[in-house]
C-alpha cells in the first residue's frame, strides 16, 4: 500500500472542517491529562509567585521556553507537501497564548524579589 499522494496547502475553513469531522469520529486531538498538567504546572507557579518562593521565576521562564516551543512547532512543523502542517492562521493562532506568556514572565522579572 502506497502513501503517495499530492497535497496541497489547505485553507482555515478545510482546516477547521477536517477537525470538526475527526472530532465527531471519536479521534483524540488533545489528551485532556496533558491540559491537566499545565494547568496545574502554571496555577503551581502562580502560588509560587503569590508565596514568594524562590524557584517562581525561574520555573515560569523554563514554561514559558516550553510553551514558545510547542508554539513554534505548531507554526513551522512542515507536511509531506513542502508547506507548513497548519494554515498560517491556526499556525499563528498558536503562538497567541506565548504573548500573554511573555508579557507575564516579563512582568515577573520586573517585579522586586520578595525576601
Amino acid at each position: 500500500m502506497s502513501m503517495a499522494g499530492t497535497y496541497r496547502l489547505a485553507g482555515a475553513h478545510e482546516a477547521a472542517a477536517t477537525l470538526l469531522k475527526a472530532l465527531d469520529s471519536g479521534v483524540a486531538v488533545f489528551d485532556t491529562n496533558d491540559i491537566d498538567a499545565v494547568v496545574l504546572a502554571w496555577l503551581t507557579t502562580a502560588w509560587a509567585v503569590r508565596a514568594g518562593k524562590r524557584w517562581a521565576r525561574p520555573a515560569a521562564t523554563v514554561m514559558l521556553v516550553l510553551g514558545i516551543g510547542v508554539g513554534l512547532t505548531g507554526l513551522l512543523t512542515n507536511d509531506p507537501s513542502g508547506e507548513t502542517g497548519l494554515p498560517p492562521e491556526l499556525g499563528s493562532a498558536g503562538m497567541v497564548p506565548c504573548l500573554a506568556g511573555a508579557a507575564a514572565v516579563t512582568l515577573l522579572w520586573r517585579r522586586p524579589r520578595l525576601t
